[in-house]
């Protein structure tokens, strides 16, 4: 779990009490997997030249390029038409070519780079890893690129490109997340398998400000050019309970002030190894009652809404407030925490509360209407 205001995961902030550094002690660490190879093409010093980079390893080749002063691309690998500096313009561009055994060079624009005179990725790192199941030593690796856009509470571009079979290649993009550095490549439960090491970024803002949102980690195993969630594996619940003992422990001393973008985490999290019941209590013995990220909903059909300078707006007496534990588990099932049963068995049906609103709207809109 990671607090969205710092960055850092909790882990790093306070030691627990003795009770739960009794949990985390009986749980075995994460081993970190090395890359097989890497190297920086762009750092954080905008004044320092690029550096092209070309690393090998098992018969694979990867280079990055680099090319000043070239046509900013419309599109590339890892900026998007709405993130690379406007067409027509002239970029510092970084180049991707891997080769591979039977297979033609695969070739594609990684994004421009930010330069003193123009916008692009601020950095921009290149590795090889075995990321397939328990490493196979004869298996080709695969290639992980990866930059920081920059910009608030943003973002790591990554993407995985691999040697396919019959001379095919497979390019995934990951997914985004807040602040920068590479993708985390660990082995959670040290059996040899790798985990790409996430968090969820939907909980960012759901619940509490950024800085008061916390993220449940999310772990990605990747295989055959595809990412499949395995975060509620049995073989990870050990390291999920650890992150929960170390989270509390933390939240505690630090005191956060928004304790429901805490708690939402916290829930998820315990959904994931199968603690839901256990996590939901402990959410609801803690919730803010008040907090200034409750959601609402209008019990006014929105096609009666009045105009005002402003457009037209619910009036204020049909702002219906939503209480923080319906709002999490209507996230919780949305997002694929827990089943819908699930959430009805916790009192809150997901299906009955969204018909509920609509008979309430259907009514309140009919006598609205008569009045006016």
């Amino acid at each position: 779990m990671v607090l969205a205001g710092t960055g850092l995961p909790y882990v790093q902030a306070h030691a627990a009490t003795p009770a739960e550094q009794r949990i985390i002690t009986r749980n075995a660490q994460p081993r970190t997997v090395p890359p097989l190879a890497t190297g920086q093409v762009q750092g954080d010093d905008l004044h320092a030249k690029a550096q092209p980079v070309a690393l090998s390893a098992l018969s694979v080749k990867a280079a990055v390029k680099v090319a000043d002063k070239q046509p900013c691309p419309a599109n590339s690998l890892l900026l998007g038409k709405d993130e690379n500096p406007t067409a027509g313009q002239t970029c510092r561009v970084a180049t991707l070519e891997v080769n591979a055994p039977d297979h033609p060079a695969f070739i594609q624009t990684l994004g421009s780079l930010m330069a003193e005179d123009s916008a692009g990725l601020m950095d921009l790192n290149i590795s090889l890893y075995q990321l397939t199941p328990n490493g196979q030593k004869d298996a080709l690796p695969q290639v992980v690129v990866s930059g920081y856009t920059g910009g608030a509470h943003c973002c790591q571009a990554a993407a995985i490109v691999e040697a396919a079979a019959q001379g095919q290649w497979r390019v995934l993009s990951l997914p985004a997340q807040n602040g920068g550095g590479e993708p985390i490549v660990q082995d959670i439960a040290r059996d040899g398998t790798r985990q790409l090491v996430y968090t969820d970024e939907r909980f960012d803002y759901a619940f509490a400000s950024h800085a008061g949102s916390a993220m449940p980690v999310v772990l990605y195993q990747y295989q055959d050019g595809q990412l499949q969630n395995v975060t509620a594996q049995p073989r990870f619940a050990a390291y999920l309970r650890n992150q929960l003992a170390q989270d509390s422990a933390q939240w505690r001393k630090t005191g956060v002030t928004e304790v429901n973008g805490y708690l939402a985490a916290y829930v998820a999290t315990s959904a994931n190894i199968g603690e839901l019941n256990a996590g939901w209590r402990y959410m609801m013995a803690r919730y803010d009652t008040h907090s200034d990220f409750a959601e609402t909903w209008c019990a006014l059909d929105k096609a009666a809404w009045p105009q005002n300078k402003d457009g037209a707006s619910c009036p204020k007496q049909f702002v219906k407030t939503v209480p923080f534990p319906q709002t999490l588990a209507q996230s919780l099932v949305q997002w694929g925490y827990m089943t819908p049963q699930q959430s009805a068995a916790l009192g809150y049906d997901v299906d009955k509360i969204k018909q509920n609103q609509q008979q309430v709207i259907a009514a309140t809109t009919k006598a609205w209407r008569a009045a006016h």
